[in-house]
């Protein structure tokens, strides 16, 4: 990494997903990318599993980026979504292992049934290409977005979601989740630390909903809050930036990072914001004191 501008070296991104889950990038390419785009250390947190955690820990050692092994739970949460983030985990915990598995063979047979479903309203696709395209990682809403194009059925991967797969569209299908308790358990009997993610899709109508809201899951365990989202608008980062001190949480955020899309090039690593350096060490600060108290 010598020779990158010094002002550029101490950014980070808490929130990446690779090929492991949904993402575009396998986890060695993703890592490699957060090198080339001057970041100090990136977490990656990819849906219900733990899988690329091990190669992406060694690209980014070998391009000296500092890595943070992560994951990221969606939850049981009907007026909006909620989705948990869970930052240095061990992935050889026995009960994180087995929470990943249960939700990776769930998101299967969601997967099968979205096909069929798509093959019903006259889509000519099979869950065989879908499993083509995937390419041998895990098969996600992506994967069948580029299958419904690669047949014609739509134009684009965006129109895909609009027109079938996204929530309330006609080839949706939910798929099973936890419940926030039962993340924040998973996360923390894990080694890690749980934080709220972009609380902006959750959909609350005032800012005390957002509150009570956030206040029940600190009583649950949860320890940060994501503040920078490309979801969330000025006025979004203020109000979690006061839940933060509100409730002494730690602050972090990302880019959310599932592919190259557009031409918007961002001004370090994937994100528009640049996220400091100092909320990974409140985030370490953080697990260190936690680590203490239990020791002690």
């Amino acid at each position: 990494m010598a020779g990158k501008p010094a002002e550029t070296r101490r950014w980070i991104d808490l929130h990446l997903h690779s090929s492991a889950s949904d993402g575009l990038l396998e986890p060695g390419e993703l890592m490699a990318r957060a090198a080339a785009g001057h970041l100090s250390a990136v977490a990656l947190t990819d849906h219900d599993t733990t899988y690329g955690l091990a190669e992406a820990a060694e690209t980014a050692r070998a391009h000296g980026v500092e890595f943070v092994p992560g994951v990221e739970f969606s939850v049981q949460y009907d007026p909006g979504v909620m989705h948990l983030l869970g930052y240095f985990v061990d992935a050889r915990d026995r009960d994180l292992a087995g929470a990943c598995q249960r939700l990776v063979e769930g998101r299967e047979v969601r997967n099968r049934r979205i096909v069929d479903c798509l093959i019903d309203l006259g889509c000519d696709i099979s869950y065989e290409q879908v499993r083509q395209i995937a390419c041998g990682e895990a098969v996600g809403r992506p994967h069948i977005a580029r299958a419904l194009v690669q047949s014609r059925c739509v134009r684009t991967v965006k129109q895909a979601f609009t027109k079938y797969l996204a929530k309330g569209e006609r080839a949706y299908v939910p798929r099973e989740k936890l419940s926030a308790a039962e993340a924040v358990r998973v996360i923390r009997g894990a080694g890690g630390v749980v934080a709220l993610a972009h609380p902006v899709q959750l959909g609350c109508q005032t800012l005390a909903e957002l509150d009570g809201l956030v206040g029940g899951l600190v009583g649950l365990g949860v320890e940060a809050i994501e503040v920078h989202h490309p979801d969330h608008r000025p006025g979004d980062v203020r109000a979690c930036m006061e839940l933060a001190k509100r409730y002494g949480l730690v602050m972090v955020g990302g880019s959310d990072f599932h592919g190259p899309v557009g031409r918007s090039r961002p001004r370090v690593g994937f994100s528009n914001s640049r996220i400091p350096y100092e909320w990974l060490t409140d985030l370490r600060s953080r697990l260190a004191r936690r680590r203490a108290d239990l020791a002690g």
